[in-house]
């Protein structure tokens, strides 16, 4: 059971871009999904998806006996690599869009495994470059917490400290 990360992401720009985005972020039922700015490979994928028909079709029998799904040949190791996290964001919601002048914002509320996706996000401000990225992420059992701030190419802050609060776990 890993400690959780709990992200809150901030992102504003023209209104349209900042819809465009969130349109593009959703997938399925999740409000942020990861694979939608960096793919998880499909070999993984293929393989994650035969070991869950075989555990579907044998579930009398030990997870062990059957086909290594994809995560536990390569796919971990390519999450934490690509992801910054082991898994997908969890609990993703989004809150409404509020325009202020010319500048909308939208914040996206979610759970990451142990750290944030920092990757993620800065792939996100890749393919919207317009757009400004501000994540505030929050790890209590690890006692840290950080801020990470991005447009386009260019991180415009990066920072960790130790933190005392009631958020993450």
């Amino acid at each position: 059971m890993p400690n959780w990360c709990e992200n809150d992401l901030e992102v504003s720009g023209d209104e349209p871009l900042v819809r465009d985005f969130l349109a593009f972020a959703w997938s399925g039922e999740r409000a942020l999904d990861f694979n939608r700015f960096v793919p998880y490979p499909s070999e993984f994928a293929e393989l994650d998806r035969v070991a869950e028909a075989w555990r579907d079709a044998h579930p009398e029998k030990s997870v062990f006996s059957g086909p290594t799904d994809g995560f536990n040949s390569g796919g971990f190791e390519w999450c934490v690599e690509h992801w910054g996290t082991k898994w997908n964001a969890r609990r993703a919601a989004r809150g409404g869009v509020t325009v202020r002048g010319v500048t909308a914002t939208v914040l996206v509320r979610f759970d990451t495994p142990w750290r944030p996706p920092l990757p993620v996000i800065s792939a996100a401000a890749r393919r919207f470059p317009s757009l400004a990225f501000d994540l505030r992420w929050y790890e209590r059992g690890m006692q840290v917490q950080g801020r990470y701030r991005c447009r386009g190419e260019e991180v415009l802050c990066d920072l960790e400290w130790e933190y005392f609060g009631h958020r993450g776990g």
